[in-house]
């Protein structure tokens, strides 16, 4: 495998795609919140995160109020300034005020 590498600042990142995928459950009758705040957010990661290549939200046809966010990022760099962007810290704490559960885990790309 061959790593490519971009040097941001003083440090060395992997230019290999990151994927995230968050399994949420939020809380009973805060569906409808939680759609509208996903789309303000994703409307600011279009324009502001050029480095992010998809931010999507699903929803269970199955479980009342689950849903599951995918998130495809074009290296560590892009998923770094996506966490410490200042849209994220506007959107991040009032989607968490009304999310129940999440589980969250981030994978490196293999075929992009």
């Amino acid at each position: 495998m061959v790593v490519r590498l971009a040097r941001l600042g003083g440090l060395y990142y992997s230019c290999m795609m990151v994927g995230g995928l968050k399994t949420v459950q939020v809380k009973a009758g805060q569906e409808a919140e939680l759609e509208r705040l996903f789309a303000e957010l994703r409307a600011e990661i279009r324009a502001h995160e050029p480095g992010c290549l998809l931010y999507s939200l699903l929803k269970s046809r199955a479980k009342p109020g689950a849903y599951i966010v995918y998130e495809q990022y074009r290296d560590q760099a892009a998923l770094d300034a996506h966490q410490k962007s200042a849209h994220g810290a506007n959107y991040f704490p009032r989607m968490r005020a009304i999310i129940e559960k999440i589980d969250v885990e981030y994978f490196d790309g293999v075929v992009d």
